[in-house]
Formats: C-alpha cells, sequence, structure tokens
C-alpha cells in the first residue's frame, strides 16, 4: 500500500464519522456556556451545591456490600435536608443572580458552620469545606472585566 492511500482512507473516514457543521454547533454552544460563565460566580455556585449534595448524601444514601446493608441514620434527618437544600438553592441562586453574591456567600458560609453539628459533621467536613470555599469564592467574586 502507498503511504498516501492509508492518508486519504484515514482521511475518509474522519470526515464520516463526524457530521458537517456538529462541530461548529459545538463551538458555539461551548462559546456560549464560556461567556455565561464568565459573568457570574460560576466556581462558587458550584461549591455551594456540591456541599449541599454531599451533606445530603450520608443521611439520604443507604448501599450494600456483601449482603450486608449499610445506612447512616441519624435523629438530624430534617435538619440535614434544610441545610442541604438550601446550600443548593444558595449555589443556583448565585448562578442565576449575580448581584445577590454577598447574601448567598454569607449565608453559604453560616449554612457550612450550622451543618457541622447538625447533619454529621458537615457531611464529614468536606461538604463544610466546600460551603465555606463556595461562600468565600462568592464573596470575592467581583462583576466586570478581568485585568489583563
Amino acid at each position: 500500500t502507498a503511504p498516501g492511500t492509508t492518508e486519504s482512507t484515514a482521511e475518509a473516514s474522519t470526515a464520516t464519522a463526524v457530521p458537517a457543521g456538529s462541530n461548529e454547533k459545538f463551538e458555539q454552544a461551548n462559546r456560549g456556556l464560556t461567556g455565561w460563565r464568565k459573568q457570574r460566580p460560576f466556581g462558587a455556585g458550584l461549591c455551594m451545591i456540591f456541599a449541599g449534595v454531599i451533606i445530603l448524601m450520608p443521611a439520604y444514601l443507604s448501599f450494600e456490600v456483601s449482603n450486608i446493608m449499610i445506612q447512616i441514620s441519624t435523629i438530624s434527618g430534617v435538619s440535614t435536608l434544610l441545610v442541604g437544600v438550601l446550600l443548593i438553592v444558595c449555589g443556583l441562586m448565585t448562578w442565576g443572580q449575580p448581584q445577590a453574591r454577598i447574601l448567598t456567600g454569607v449565608a453559604a458560609m453560616l449554612l457550612g458552620f450550622v451543618a457541622l453539628p447538625t447533619s454529621n459533621f458537615g457531611g464529614f467536613v468536606i461538604g463544610t469545606l466546600f460551603a465555606l470555599i463556595g461562600g468565600a469564592l462568592a464573596l470575592s467574586w467581583a462583576p466586570g472585566e478581568k485585568p489583563a
């Protein structure tokens, strides 16, 4: 086989594998998401949502290991639900209303501290750390163009 034949076959298979225009649509959607993400404290909201999920998981998750059901049951079920859901709402609000970042940042930090005694040590401290980091990121974010 000639070297030119192998390359043209590879190019032909690549061209048929990816429909024309789908890469352009993906790049356009990616540019739109990047523009949206840069206009708000995206990392702060993501950390707050992770914190809420991490705090909720131990109280409401059960799994089986070698026919043994493992479930963490505590009396703090309602407070865990409340703290976790409020952290998720804070994260979504930080994304949706960037001007409310001070409110959501302070609320996330307070909820992170409240989760320590009320919600399985704040999701075994990991959820509290995510809440504190998300709150700090929200408080430190400033709207506008970043200096070059």
